[in-house]
């Protein structure tokens, strides 16, 4: 009991307390955030400084403040991509130049992936 009034005490001056600092399922996410070669990348040349993206992040991440998201509390969520009003401000992209990768390329691997974990299971 006294665990629970701590973490809603700690709601009070942080957001989601558990699942930014407690939770095991989200530091194996982190993990995976910082090992992944996708990243969301901010073009400054075409940012309009509107701060449509940093608001739209459920983990409230300062993206218009660099060019590449590093931060393990993001997990690829597209929402900042998908929200920014400026063409080709915020993509999804690998390391190097000209490296934007389309969203629905990231969907159709992912849903790739899914469906061969579902196969496999079914095999075995």
């Amino acid at each position: 009991m006294t665990f629970v009034v701590a973490l809603l005490f700690l709601s009070l001056f942080f957001q989601m307390p558990w699942c930014r600092y407690l939770c095991p399922y989200g530091a194996l996410l982190g993990l995976a955030s910082m090992a992944s070669l996708l990243k969301v990348r901010r073009s400054p040349r075409h940012c309009v400084r509107c701060h449509q993206c940093d608001h739209r992040c459920p983990a409230n991440l300062p993206i218009m403040l660099g060019t590449t998201v590093r931060s393990p509390e993001c997990f690829a969520c597209y929402r900042c991509v998908d929200g920014c009003p400026a063409p080709g401000a915020l993509d999804f992209a690998v390391p190097g130049p000209n490296s934007a990768v389309p969203a629905w390329l990231v969907g159709l691997l992912l849903t790739l992936l899914l469906l061969s974990g579902f196969g496999m299971a079914i095999v075995n």
